[in-house]
């Protein structure tokens, strides 16, 4: 007699071993001919490739290649005030020529200070380190051409002043040429700079050179 709560019960607990059997020997038993994988104590396995070097700060520059146009014409507008200030330091017509000089050149000194206090209080992009050096020389930079533009203006002998003008141009200019060097300058504002500063120094030396010599430009 085979009750039928009996042949359920033997059905039910006879299943899983029957399923067991059926299974394929290799999906029940390790691979023994598989080696062990081997541990990843810095667990750098899931993080993503990094970068190529240099291609985040070769694109940051590839955006400060060129300058806006507005900021290169006003950059040569600039000129002209030291052209006639100086044109008119050399007449002796203009009592005004040589205070206007000086004090325009005080003025564009303080100003390239103030470029380099822009970049170091600049927001860095994400991911960019900040270098403490870097950012005291910036720092320091942007204050140094206004203190010679300052002297330039205590100064009472005229050839004095301009031979201040004239140092802390240049100076200011091998400062920003050893930072471009280092790619801390943006190569569209340092080819600017070389134009303005030779066209400056150039105005400047010429005119002291003339009041030195005691030459004037008669009209």
């Amino acid at each position: 007699m085979n009750p039928l709560g009996q042949t359920n019960k033997e059905s039910v607990f006879s299943q899983p071993e029957h399923a067991l059997e059926a299974l394929p020997p290799a999906s029940i038993t390790p691979d023994l001919h598989r080696p062990p994988a081997e541990p990843d104590p810095a667990g750098t396995a899931a993080l993503p490739e990094p970068a190529a070097p240099g291609h985040e700060q070769g694109s940051k520059e590839t955006a400060m290649t060129r300058l806006p146009l507005l900021a290169t014409l006003l950059g040569l507008a600039g000129l002209l005030p030291f052209l006639a200030s100086g044109f008119a330091s050399v007449t002796h017509r203009a009592a005004w020529g040589m205070p206007a000089l000086i004090g325009y050149g005080a003025v564009v000194l303080a100003f390239l200070g103030a470029v380099h206090w822009g970049l170091a209080l600049a927001p860095q992009q994400q991911g960019a380190a900040k270098s403490q050096e870097l950012e005291r020389a910036r720092l320091l930079l942007g204050v140094v051409p206004a203190l010679v533009g300052w002297a330039a203006l205590l100064v009472p002998a005229r050839w004095a002043a301009l031979i201040l003008l004239i140092a802390g141009f240049i100076g200011t200019l091998v400062v920003e040429a050893a930072g471009h060097r280092r790619l801390v300058v943006p190569p569209g504002y340092m080819w600017l700079r070389w134009i303005l500063s030779v066209a400056v120094v150039a105005i400047l030396t010429t005119v002291l050179v003339l009041r030195l010599i005691g030459a004037s430009i008669t009209l």
